[in-house]
């Protein structure tokens, strides 16, 4: 009776803080201006900032990690003026290897996150 009273309050704990992983990604900035990342935690109230880090022309940059429920991270990827919305990527577990590039080619586009791994 004891067992089972500890494994269903072991299970009630997993519930109650649901799975969590570490998320963190490697970033190359391909185009000729500075971005900003962001890990963000998406949930039904929004999305919360977890990590963020600046990023010049040509740098490359750590990013987290940060633990979070699993399934819940997303990278957005911005700069300053941009005519359109941020750039955006799910995340998996783990460390993700992202190249921020212009998009067709023309430095002067829009930019897209690439997974290079």
């Amino acid at each position: 009776m004891k067992t089972t009273t500890t494994l269903a309050a072991a299970a009630a704990a997993l519930i109650l803080t649901g799975c969590q992983s570490n998320y963190s990604a490697d970033l190359r900035n391909q185009t000729p201006q500075p971005v900003f990342a962001q890990i963000l935690e998406a949930s039904r109230d929004g999305a919360f900032n977890r990590a963020a880090v600046r990023l010049g022309p040509g740098d490359r940059a750590g990013i987290g990690p940060v633990r979070m429920r699993t399934g819940r991270a997303v990278l957005v990827v911005d700069t300053k003026p941009n005519p359109r919305a941020p750039s955006q990527i799910e995340m998996h577990p783990g460390t993700m290897f992202l190249e921020i590039r212009p998009m067709s080619g023309d430095l002067r586009a829009p930019f897209e996150i690439r997974e290079v791994r």
